[in-house]
């Protein structure tokens, strides 16, 4: 494999940073075929979209099993996208997921058992009947066949099987494709209770960020497909660093949303101003579905439901949510102390602003707030609200840096 050609799985060295202090920036998860190969040919316009961006770093996040020509069109699109500048970290597959988890000896004798003994279509009730009983007699693998145990080890597939000699990329194709299939078979149950859970990307993003590197400040999505883009903004909901997505249109258009037009302040953006953002959208999806559980642990009750009624909850949420979301972070605080002074601050269990107050009480020291809340309880709640209102941004102490000698 040439230099050039190499994977970068984690090159930085701590020389490279003042301090060993990563440089924060973003990275783009991109889709290979009809995203960024549209009709054979390398998608220029969604590589000048990124580099616009100021987005140089890099993963193909494709849905591939370990193919020698796929392999090969991946090694090729590695060097061209070097030659436009272009960083790749790794190869993300659906085989990361299990690929160190399951031996070749296993997979080998799982795929043959499964081609022997199940005809037809390997999805729907009958499939994952015969699946889970096979799966009693490797013990193994049935152990890591749950969402718990799936691996955190993102291009390492790839960068395994294009590595491997010759004789052994059947094998390695063999163990992918039982990994890849494994791994749709998981996500199809998973979608039962977990409906916008639609594809194995979505099961790739969600363990991209458990272990995320640490100088990704931002994750950029490009998919050619809907029900990919939906799926990561579901995930966006929970993501632990800001997400933005560009759609790409049958004739290879990029299509990006508003976080994607906006990334300069999207990155900008303070702890506490992207938690704010996030309990806003827990509020408007438990008002569009209040049977949904929200994972705060109160019920439902008939007067609840008369509460909420009217849209003017939904309505007050969205207008803060529209002053929040590309706000410098300076003007963060202002903007929550005028909207718990604005004459219509309730705190009830499922009102907007007790979802705030549960954010806020994650950022005290943005209020250099000492004291601790219960936010169970009314009166905490009331007391966390009238300590928001009563700070002073002008009055905070900046952080005293100690330098040791």
């Amino acid at each position: 494999m040439s230099t050039s050609m190499q994977i970068v799985l984690d090159t930085l060295e701590d020389d490279d940073f003042p301090q060993n202090q990563p440089i924060k920036r973003p990275v783009a998860l991109l889709d290979v075929d009809d995203t960024l190969i549209v009709k054979g040919k390398l998608n220029i316009e969604l590589l000048n979209a990124l580099k616009e961006k100021g987005i140089k770093d890099v993963y193909l996040l494709t849905d591939m099993i370990m193919i020698n020509s796929s392999i090969e069109e991946r090694q090729n699109l590695i060097e061209a996208l070097a030659r436009e500048g272009f960083t790749c970290h790794g190869v993300i597959t659906p085989a990361d997921l299990l690929w160190s988890s399951i031996s070749m000896e296993e997979a080998l004798a799982l795929d043959q058992e499964i081609g022997q003994n199940f005809k037809g279509i390997y999805e729907g009730p009958r499939f994952h009947a015969f699946l889970e009983a096979t799966l009693n007699n490797y013990p193994r693998i049935k152990a890591v066949f749950n969402l718990d145990n799936l691996l955190n080890r993102p291009g390492e597939t790839f960068a395994y099987a294009s590595q491997a000699p010759k004789e052994d990329r059947i094998n390695n194709q063999l163990k992918s494709a039982v990994c890849k299939l494994l791994v749709d078979a998981l996500v199809e149950k998973l979608m039962v209770a977990q409906p916008w859970m639609t594809h194995n990307k979505g099961l790739l993003v969600q363990k991209f960020f458990t272990n995320m590197l640490p100088w990704i400040n931002a994750v950029v999505v490009a998919d050619d497909l809907s029900e990919v883009v939906n799926c990561m903004k579901v995930i966006n909901k929970t993501a632990p660093a800001p997400m933005a997505f560009i759609k790409i249109a049958a004739d290879g258009s990029p299509q990006p949303d508003n976080e994607f037009m906006h990334l300069d302040k999207v990155m900008a953006r303070s702890p506490l101003q992207n938690a704010l953002l996030k309990k806003i959208t827990a509020y408007l999806d438990w008002r569009a579905d209040k049977q949904l559980d929200d994972g705060r642990g109160y019920e439902l009750g008939f007067f609840t439901r008369l509460r909420h009624w009217t849209n003017f909850g939904e309505d007050r949420a969205r207008a803060l949510y529209s002053k929040l979301v590309y706000a410098s972070p300076a003007a963060v605080i202002g903007i929550i102390k005028a909207h718990f002074s604005g004459g219509h601050s309730t705190l009830h269990n499922h009102s907007l602003d007790a979802f705030l107050l549960e954010a806020i009480d994650k950022h005290l020291d943005d209020f250099d707030i000492t004291s601790l809340f219960s936010l169970r309880f009314s009166e905490s709640r009331a007391a966390l609200r009238e300590k928001v209102l009563a700070f002073d941004p002008a009055s905070k102490q900046p952080a005293v840096t100690v330098k040791m000698i």
